[in-house]
């Protein structure tokens, strides 16, 4: 999306953004923490974690390969975390991931769940020929190396708990991948249609209990602009010092 149509789109987030850009130099902000000062954007509310998830500071992880992440593209070392301790704490057995990348969440969410969890996580198929169900920007398409798509889990002892889908995931039939899910993670591509399309896939095949996790809140203006809009029908929020945003379905008013 251009600068100018980006604005037409967001105004308040892109003039948010550019006021806190321009101050960092003025500041001497140091370029290690420029980042967290920009996952500001969305409406969600901001809450630590041990806050929505009771009894999850208690939880012990096993965290595979956690200083193996880009800055920017993967997902902090917390944010691992966070994902792996939900996923834990609430002993989800059956979740998809939409998003596989090299499969370093992928694993840990294996690595932190029951011995019968199956977690099934979707990516672009290698012979992808560029083309998406779905229109989506130039700024919008992030495609992992197909040479690296789900390494980190291929070669690891948890293999055999991760299915792996290969897909474009808004053509993709949801109700043949063995639902409902006790957890989705969503974290595939950031464009507004996407994410409404994963969104809405995830809750048509949610468990009533179910929860959804969203990577990128607060950080990317159209995810965060789509997960915005399902505050009307589920509670959202944002975990503390990371752009994990979670939901889960309101319980039905008799």
């Amino acid at each position: 999306m251009s600068k100018f149509r980006r604005l037409l789109s967001h105004p308040g987030q892109v003039v948010r953004s550019r006021s806190i850009r321009a101050l960092f130099p003025v500041l001497k902000v140091h370029n290690s923490v420029q980042r967290l000062a920009l996952w500001n954007l969305g409406k969600a509310p901001r809450v630590a974690l041990e806050r929505l998830f009771p009894g999850v500071d208690d939880v012990d992880l096993t965290l595979i390969g956690p200083f193996k992440r880009t800055v920017e593209t993967l997902l902090d070392l917390t944010e691992v975390a966070a994902v792996a301790a939900i996923m834990k704490s609430v002993k989800a057995r059956r979740i998809v991931e939409v998003g596989t990348c090299d499969g370093n969440t992928t694993v840990n969410i294996a690595a932190n769940s029951p011995d019968d969890a199956v977690i099934t996580t979707i990516e672009l198929p290698h012979d992808w020929d560029g083309k998406y169900k779905m229109h989506v920007s130039a700024e919008d398409v992030n495609v992992t190396d197909r040479d690296k798509i789900g390494g980190r889990f291929l070669r690891s002892p948890y293999r055999n708990k991760i299915k792996q889908i290969f897909a474009d995931s808004a053509a993709l039939d949801w109700s043949k991948l063995g639902g409902p899910f006790d957890a989705i993670f969503i974290d595939g591509c950031h464009s507004y249609s996407y994410v409404k399309s994963d969104t809405d896939n995830a809750l048509a095949n949610l468990a009533p209990h179910g929860l959804i996790v969203w990577h990128d809140y607060g950080y990317m203006a159209d995810l965060t602009k789509a997960v915005d809009e399902y505050a009307q029908s589920l509670n959202v929020s944002v975990i503390q010092g990371t752009r994990l945003a979670v939901a889960r379905r309101r319980a039905a008013v008799n």
